[in-house]
Formats: C-alpha cells, structure tokens, sequence
C-alpha cells in the first residue's frame, strides 16, 4: 500500500479529522488483522458494528481511525464521515486514480474465479500484478483489493459478483475506468434477487459502464440478451468468444479431448491458433480458457504467453476436483456453488465419465419463484444424459422426479449409500453438487476419511467428446 496523509483521505471522503495529521502505511478492517502504521476503518454491517470494538485497548494498537461518530476521549487521531462504507469506496478509487495500472474486470454467472486465476496465472510470468483474492469479489472485497495498489503493479485483475440489482454498478465505480472487461456468461443464479434471466444480464452488463472510451469488451456470444446492451457498446472494441467456431466470432476451441486428469484442444484466434494442454476438467473449463485467451491478446501479450502461463493452473478446490478413492473408483468435488448452468456443465460431465455413475444433488439456493422450473429442468438433463444414480436431498431435492432418484433426508444416509454403492460397484465415478448454504462438502470430507484416499491418479477414466 502507499503511505496516504490522514489530512489527504479527510479530503477524499469528505470527513472531518480532529487530532494530529500522520502519515501511515496501512488500512485495515478487521480487529484481528492489526498491522503497524494503521488506519482502522470501522465498518457497519447488519449483523455488526465494528465502532463497538472500540476501546481505550484497541486504540493503543492501532494509530488512527476513521468512523461515523465522534469517539469521546479519543487518544489517536480520527477522521468523522457520515458512512464508513461509502468513505471505504472513496478511498479505494483514489487509491485506483494514482495508479497507472491496466484494469481487467470480469463478470458472469459463473467462471469468473477461474477466468481470473488463469489470467493471474499468465500475468504473473511477466509483471507485477494486484488481483481479487479467493472470492472477495464484492463492494467491500474489492475495495480492500484497491487499497493494496503499489507503482509498481501493471496490471489489476478484478473478479465482479452480484447477487442482486446495483451492486455491479456500484462495484465499477472503484475501478473506473477498466481497460479491458469480459462477461463471461448469462444463466440462472441469484434469480431471487434479479427476478429474470433479463434482470440478470441488465445488471451484468452494468460493467461496461466501468469501460473507458474505446476500452475493450470481451462477450460471449451464446449470451442472448447482447441486444439490451447496445448504447452502452457505442465506441467500444467488441470481441466475441465461443467454445465453437461461429459468425462473428474471434476465439474459439476445437480438437477437444478430456479425461479425468487434464483437458487438450486448440484455441483459435486472430494471431493464430495454438494447442492447449489445461489440467482442470470439464467442458466450461474450455472455455474459460478460450475467454482468458481473448483477454491475454487483447492487452497486447502473445499467444505463448497463453501456453506457458496455462500450465501453471491448477485444480481449484470444489469445482469439478477430481479425488481418486480407489485404483478406478472416482469422486469428483463440485460443491463450490451450483445454478443452473453449472449443474449443465457437471451432469454433461458426469455423463461422458466410464463405469457405473453416480450423482449427489444438494440445494440450489436463491432461485425464488423459479425454483420448481430450474430442478424440472435439471431432471431433464439427467433424463438425457441417462446417468445410472441419482440421490437428492436438501429442502429442494424432492424436486427431482427422475425415477432413479432416491432422496435422502440426511448426509449420513448420503454417505452410507454411497459405501454401499462403492463396494458394490467395482468402477464408479460419484460426483456431489450443491449451493454453497448446502455444504455438501461434508460428504467429500466423510468419504476421504473413510477411504483414506490419495490424490495421484493411478489410471484415467477416458471420456470421450
């Protein structure tokens, strides 16, 4: 972080600073994070307020502070605004206009976490980076994010999620203006809070505001709302992306094989193609990398750049994670987050995996009214995709009415049918799914005990495309 004067964010949030103008080197949070030379923003939250934790203890450890309120009898310097939320903002986009680093920022309904470490993966061979770390992918995780700028950073890759209307919006005006922003798909999640797949994509495309004149958007062009987005594409460079070669289209995949380890295929582009060796399974895997790739031209790096930093992924824990349980017994971990579109990826993937198949369905949460649609639909797919075995559970799980499901009311009756299964079946692939709220991966954690497993893989279950 740079050192900032008290004096100087007074100004930035329009606060008031009563006490001594030092000059310190960090902000902070949380009261378990203390740092020397501190800044401590009290933050509000509905279930929290940070300005109860201070006391005359914790003003000796930290050097200033900035809050909503007058704290009486204060014995270190304190800047007054009328919301610590809204002056954590402020700060973070002043932090943002000192720089002169290239800004990246991705949305979608999923991908986006592995869009950007494949991105930070490429860029960290050649520069010094700054980027959203784990999921911190909100108003407040980015703003953290931005506080950390040094001169020294060239580029900054930020991951941007949504749960519900005005908070993109509210996101790119921290990082305005970005130079390069990718929307990586449009799909049923978070429906509770955007009421439609249109709400969806309005709010999604709320980033292309965030892009400077004549700044770079990367689409995909499977999305079907690209109409609504019109006026804010005036004098911006499109790039269209897809997993296959259509009309219109600048990168795309072909070549295609995956098995349970890695994945090989070929990405298009207008710089050439090139041959992609990824060790992430699954199909939107592809085309995450296709979508990288998009980004990684567009800023001006090579095409080797792309293949050389690819090898460095590696699997992401919770999506689509392969476990090996036994010499061909295999568990795959996909219980980061589930919608619909992700729950399309995994059954598709599930479905092209050799011996006996097996998947466990946990709540999707968030989906409101359109719940009893997305699980119809979700026993549509595993209708087609004739996957041998079926277990739901959660308050959501009696949903699924394909008659190889057997709904389980517990994770305990989950995991003693699935031993009953692996012992029965010599070579099995089980693959668990659900909302985050569901923490389904309870099971994984109960089945790696059990089997006391190992992570190298002694044979590949190949699967075909």
């Amino acid at each position: 972080m740079t050192s900032f004067s008290l004096k100087a964010l007074s100004t930035v949030t329009y606060g008031k600073l009563i006490g001594k103008n030092l000059v310190l080197d960090n902000i902070i949070t949380d009261t378990r994070k203390i740092v020397r030379n501190s800044l401590f923003i009290a933050l509000v939250g509905k279930n929290f307020d940070a300005h109860t934790f201070i006391n005359n203890m914790f003003l000796k450890q930290v050097n200033a502070i900035l809050v909503h309120k007058e704290i009486k009898n204060c014995s270190i310097p304190q800047i007054i605004v009328y919301d610590t939320y809204i002056a954590l903002g402020k700060i973070a986009h002043w932090f943002r206009k000192q720089s002169q680093a290239k800004v990246i920022a991705i949305t979608g309904s999923s991908g986006k976490t592995s869009i950007k470490e494949m991105i930070v993966a490429i860029l960290k061979k050649r520069d010094n980076i700054l980027y959203t770390e784990k999921n911190f992918n909100n108003y407040i995780g980015i703003s953290l994010t931005l506080l950390k700028l040094k001169k020294k950073h060239k580029y900054i890759v930020i991951e941007i999620g949504a749960n519900k209307l005005g908070e993109i919006y509210k996101s790119t005006k921290l990082f305005f203006p970005a130079d390069v922003i990718l929307i990586n798909n449009i799909e049923a999640a978070h429906l509770h809070g955007f009421k439609s797949l249109k709400g969806i994509a309005k709010e999604k495309g709320k980033l292309i505001l965030g892009l400077k004149k004549k700044g770079t958007a990367i689409i995909n062009s499977n999305i079907k709302y690209l109409k609504i987005w019109k006026n804010q594409l005036k004098e911006k460079n499109i790039i269209f992306f897809s997993l296959h070669l259509k009309k219109k289209i600048s990168f795309w995949a072909s070549n295609i094989k995956i098995n349970v380890k890695n994945s090989n295929f070929t990405v298009h582009t207008p710089k050439g193609k090139i041959n992609i060796f990824l060790p992430n399974l699954g199909i939107y895997n592809i085309i995450n990398t296709v979508a990288t790739t998009a980004v990684i031209i567009s800023i001006g790096l090579s095409l080797l750049d792309v293949q050389q930093g690819i090898k460095k992924i590696r699997y992401l824990p919770g999506r689509l994670f392969p476990i090996q349980l036994s010499y061909n017994q295999l568990l795959i971990d996909d219980t980061y987050n589930a919608n619909y579109g992700s729950f399309k990826a995994a059954i598709d993937f599930l479905s092209r995996c050799s011996g006996y198949q097996v998947i466990v369905i946990g709540d999707i949460f968030e989906l409101g009214k359109f719940t009893k649609n997305i699980y119809s639909k979700i026993s549509d797919l595993l209708r087609k995709s004739k996957i041998h075995k079926i277990i739901s559970t959660g308050i959501y799980g009696k949903y699924i009415t394909n008659t190889n499901n057997e709904y389980c009311t517990s994770k305990e009756k989950i995991f003693k049918k699935l031993i009953y299964i692996l012992e029965k079946n010599q070579e099995t692939t089980i693959l668990i799914k659900g909302s985050r709220k569901s923490h389904m991966e309870e099971i994984i954690n109960k089945l790696q005990e059990y089997k006391n497993v190992y992570m190298v893989s002694k044979k590949i279950f190949n699967i075909v495309f």
